[in-house]
């Protein structure tokens, strides 16, 4: 609980840092965005006007107050985090990371200013506004604000703490030619650990029906399996976020990995490719002429098919890649 003090300043802070023409700079950076980390949110009225202007994606705000941050849940599809720049754990998480100068000018001596810096950088992607090379963009607010930003809300969220968030496994699932390795790579560069069942497999024993039989496939996969298994419980341990490009083709696997991934005190985020089977055809029959990949055969592709199981209300969600990957 925060005391009225505490209360009436957070209502201060909107009077005195109401909406001005920069802030229109910085919501535009903000709608190109697909996910925002917002550094100093304070009440939250920069990602609040974001909502109202129809962003769809993951909007984060971060703030030490936590006065302010309990005015800002009042809009409750924002999630709301009690903590410092330097604390920020999330892994590849947002496509942009934005802090105002009314935030910036607290870092007055280079000491906590390069380490704020770094670890926000760190919890980029690539930027999918037109300057795509940065990772993070600090917007400059300006004198002359006049008009007043809304904070109506939708519904009220619960404010976390920076010690309360967990790192995340992206469990995939779905068929080979799915494009579950064009989104486990995309994660990758921002930073999350890939795990590839393939990779391991192609480095061990060369490309399936090219280097070995395909009915020799599962055999050899299995070991491989339990090796990339032990390393997700290694980066787990380190508290590492972790995207596992591996099919999970039935909901008893799923389910295990999930439980693994809990008990190591971590989340998952169980995304769902899917594709028509004469499309995954379409595919696999351009891949399967590529010097660097095997040969999945129509025929085991009906095999796989005819294994494997669909999540439905499994908190599945469908695959939603960073616009610069």
């Amino acid at each position: 609980m925060y005391s009225d003090a505490d209360a009436d300043a957070a209502v201060l802070y909107d009077l005195l840092n109401s909406w001005g023409p920069s802030d229109d700079f910085c919501l535009s950076c903000v709608m190109d965005a697909p996910s925002v980390l917002d550094v100093g949110c304070g009440t939250g009225m920069l990602l609040h006007r974001a909502r109202e202007a129809g962003h769809t994606g993951r909007l984060c705000g971060l703030d030490p107050d936590g006065a302010a941050l309990d005015r800002a849940s009042g809009r409750g599809d924002i999630e709301w985090v009690l903590g410092r720049a330097e604390e920020a754990v999330w892994e590849g998480e947002f496509g942009l990371a934005v802090m105002a100068s009314n935030v910036f000018q607290v870092f007055v001596t280079e000491p906590p200013f390069t380490p704020s810096l770094l670890n926000l950088i760190g919890r980029c992607r690539a930027c999918s506004s037109s300057c795509s090379a940065c990772l993070a963009r600090w917007c400059d607010r300006v004198p002359g604000r006049s008009e007043s930003g809304s904070l109506q809300g939708a519904g009220t969220a619960r404010v976390r703490r920076v010690s309360d968030l967990q790192p995340v496994v992206w469990l995939l699932t779905g068929m080979p030619g799915s494009g579950k390795t064009t989104f486990a790579k995309a994660l990758a560069r921002g930073g999350v650990v890939r795990l590839s069942v393939d990779d391991q497999m192609t480095a061990r024993h060369g490309r399936i029906g090219k280097d070995h039989a395909e009915y020799e496939h599962l055999e050899l996969q299995a070991p491989v399996i339990e090796d990339v298994r032990r390393q997700l419980v290694a980066l787990l341990r380190e508290g590492r976020s972790v995207v596992l490009d591996h099919g999970l083709g039935t909901r008893a696997v799923r389910d295990d990995y999930k439980q693994l991934v809990t008990e190591y005190g971590a989340r998952w985020r169980l995304v769902h490719f899917q594709a028509d089977h004469d499309e995954l055809l379409r595919r696999l029959a351009k891949r399967n002429n590529e010097q660097e990949h095997g040969v999945i055969s129509p025929e085991t592709l009906a095999w796989i098919a005819e294994h494997s199981e669909a999540p439905v209300g499994e908190g599945e969600e469908p695959p939603v890649l960073p616009t610069s990957a």
